[in-house]
């Protein structure tokens, strides 16, 4: 579960596009680790809530991966320091491109 991965998290710190349905709004993306990702948004999902994270993976001297994934809520907390919610989300099963894009950013 992502939100007890902190040793294995690494800052993003971007923007990324949630969706719900057919609706779409964009979120900051704050931290990701290969099995989820922490955003930061002016909503508050119930937690199970199943959205679309869009996000692009970029790092100096490496081409930016953009990647797309299913999402499950697993913790949200009103955060002051970033004044919105914080959405802990782990992905749900995520295609083997994307989990070896988001392994080959973790290095």
């Amino acid at each position: 579960m992502f939100a007890a991965s902190f040793n294995n998290r690494r800052i993003l710190k971007s923007r990324a596009t949630v969706s719900i349905g057919d609706q779409s709004v964009e979120v900051h993306a704050l931290e990701v680790d290969p099995s989820g990702i922490a955003l930061i948004a002016s909503f508050n999902p119930p937690v199970g809530t199943e959205m679309v994270v869009a996000f692009a993976l970029a790092r100096a001297g490496r081409p930016a991966v953009a990647l797309r994934l299913q999402t499950r809520v697993t913790h949200t907390i009103l955060s002051r320091t970033y004044n919105g919610f914080r959405l802990n989300c782990s992905f749900i099963d995520p295609d083997p491109a994307s989990l070896l894009s988001l392994q080959q950013f973790m290095h």
